[in-house]
Order: C-alpha cells, then structure tokens, then sequence
C-alpha cells in the first residue's frame, strides 16, 4: 500500500515539475512526494483494519454450504 503510494506520489510530483508549479526536483519529492505518501499510509491503516473480518462460513459456494437442498429448484416435469 506505502509504494504504491509512493510511487503514484512521484509520478504526481514530477507532472507538477513539469507544470511548473512545484519549483525543484527535490521539493517535488520530499516536499510534495514523501510526506503525501507517509501521510496516505497512516490515514488508511485504520481503514484497511477495520475492513478484516476472519473467515467464516458465509460465503458464496457452489455446493450450497450449509444449507441442504440445491441453488436450482428441481425439475418438476419431464421433457418429451
């Protein structure tokens, strides 16, 4: 999650260079870069925790888990 930031952040940096609206290389990247980087990091970790939930037996499966009986209902008529 950090390097991806990071590396979204320099690119960011490096387009503002260009533009003209950061002044050097080395304020785009620890001006700019480095600290929006640090900054993403610790504003999502509360996030990313608060997402993990343990494994538990609701999700979706193909056999019907616990439950009996089939996803499909049965034929009730035969084809000729």
């Amino acid at each position: 999650m950090g390097a991806f930031a990071l590396v979204i952040n320099v690119i960011y940096s490096i387009i503002l260079l260009f533009m003209g609206l950061e002044t050097s290389f080395v304020v785009a990247i620890f001006g700019h870069a480095l600290p929006s980087s640090i900054l993403t990091g610790l504003v999502a970790i509360p996030f990313l925790m608060s997402g993990v939930v343990p494994q538990s037996g609701y999700g979706f499966s193909a056999r019907g888990g616990r439950r009996t009986g089939m996803r499909f209902k049965p034929k009730t008529r035969k084809l000729k």
